[in-house]
């Protein structure tokens, strides 16, 4: 039993309709899927379709000089078409929710595109002439997370129910065979594929029995120096500090004018002086 699994949820498992509840998270990466899909079809037909090449994934272009390191992420973003859309968005919207809930959302979001990384990454190794563009690594990922998990609960493929644990493992298992298989001309990267897969088995399965037993590895969070929270706290404390040394400047030139007046009366006070007595009676007065 994996040592993150829970009783599920969602009820005796995982129907395919559509009462299961998702995150504002997976409608956010299912809306910018879509998105950019319309996108293309629309600037394809300008023929436009060229604004896109930077952004899919090119191991020659990713490994060049200077890298475009940032294809490793963007190719999970586009598709080939709508079938190819479709396929990856429903494992999104019907598993996803479940393992951000888990997860949370920064450790989901980091884990999604962890797995699209590693996929393209072992698809660059194996088949480096091989461009890249889905979302199958990370959404494959998702449901290799989602059999760990909840490995007992129940999934329909339409009317045939099956746990979760023995859907994923019959899709690695397809997967192998397919990249065994595959030729050099073929149009589906299932070496990507597995490397998502491969990744959400290592970082959910295999670590965990190593060690790592709470939440996701440690170097899969955020630095600290990129947390927004620690920033805006350190800047309402620079404030805090700032606003502090103000008042103390405030009330030390006051207590000394004070004394001034006590010694030399206000005819002895300087006309700036009194100009600032008068600013700060008036800010008395109106707090």
């Amino acid at each position: 039993m994996s040592p993150y699994y829970q009783p599920y949820s969602g009820g005796r498992g995982v129907p395919f309709g559509f009462h299961v509840t998702w995150t504002r998270t997976v409608k956010w990466l299912m809306g910018i899927c879509t998105g950019v899909f319309v996108l293309q079809l629309l600037l394809g037909r300008e023929g436009l379709g060229w604004f896109f090449a930077p952004f899919v994934m090119t191991p020659a272009e990713v490994f060049a000089f200077p890298p475009r390191l940032w294809q490793l992420v963007t190719y999970m973003f586009l598709h080939a078409g709508v079938r190819h859309l479709f396929w990856n968005m429903v494992p999104l919207f019907f598993f996803a929710g479940d393992v951000e809930r888990e997860l949370g959302t920064k450790r989901f979001l980091l884990f999604y595109f962890a797995c699209g990384v590693s996929g393209a990454l072992l698809s660059c190794v194996v088949r480096p002439w091989e461009s890249l563009i889905g979302a199958s690594a990370g959404v494959l990922g998702v449901l290799v997370a989602f059999a760990i998990l909840y490995p007992h609960a129940i999934v329909y493929l339409i009317v045939l129910p099956i746990r979760a644990r023995y859907l994923a493992i019959g899709i690695a298992i397809l997967t192998v065979l397919w990249a065994m298989e595959q030729g050099p001309d073929s149009r589906v990267s299932h070496w990507g594929h597995l490397g998502g897969m491969a990744y959400a088995f290592v970082t959910l399965w295999v670590l965990p029995r190593m060690g790592w037993r709470v939440g996701l590895p440690g170097w899969l969070s955020l630095p600290r120096w990129l947390s927004v929270s620690r920033w805006r706290d350190r800047w309402r404390e620079s404030q805090r500090l700032r606003q502090a040394r103000r008042q103390a400047e405030v009330q030390e030139e006051l207590d000394r004018i004070l004394a001034k007046v006590h010694q030399q009366g206000l005819g002895g006070l300087t006309e700036s002086e009194r100009r600032f007595l008068k600013r700060v009676s008036e800010r008395y007065r109106d707090g």
